[in-house]
């Protein structure tokens, strides 16, 4: 086997062990190895978020699965628990339904100093208001114009 190869496999276990260890253990300090069942929560806790995410957006299963070049049934089958997406899917996956890794995997948002969605819904909001009030029509390149009376 190459060394590419060996390396390539070695990152995926690694991978795998860190899904695995994705913040989900009752106690993450344990050094214990996950049980079947444990892994099959986390897959199902995984699953329930990627479906609450996609709906969100709002996207369907076929039109998210094709972003993903995946077939509709691999994608209802991470939905559902039955199978977790793989290591390399997370990335992606991620991405495209808006949300950071840490925020996939565990539910709850990085807290990097970045703006969450609500919080940037919530400026994109007040941009647009103070627009609205300030009479800037955007769509001649920002002009002010002045409204009718």
């Amino acid at each position: 086997m190459s060394k590419q190869l060996q390396a390539m496999g070695l990152q995926r276990r690694n991978a795998d062990k860190a899904i695995s260890r994705a913040g989900e253990l009752p106690d993450s300090t344990s050094s214990r190895p996950y049980d079947a069942s444990e892994r099959h929560d986390f897959a199902r806790r995984l699953g329930r978020r990627i479906r609450a995410l996609r709906r969100r957006l709002p996207l369907s299963q076929a039109k998210l699965a094709g972003h993903l070049s995946i077939q509709r049934s691999r994608l209802a089958k991470w939905e559902s628990g039955t199978h977790a997406p793989p290591p390399e899917m997370l990335p992606p996956l991620a991405r495209r339904l808006g949300v950071s890794l840490d925020e996939l995997l565990t539910g709850q948002e990085a807290q990097t100093g970045r703006l969450s969605r609500a919080g940037r819904n919530l400026l994109r909001n007040a941009v647009l208001v103070l627009v609205r009030e300030l009479g800037i029509d955007l769509k001649s390149e920002g002009a002010p114009h002045a409204e009718p009376e």
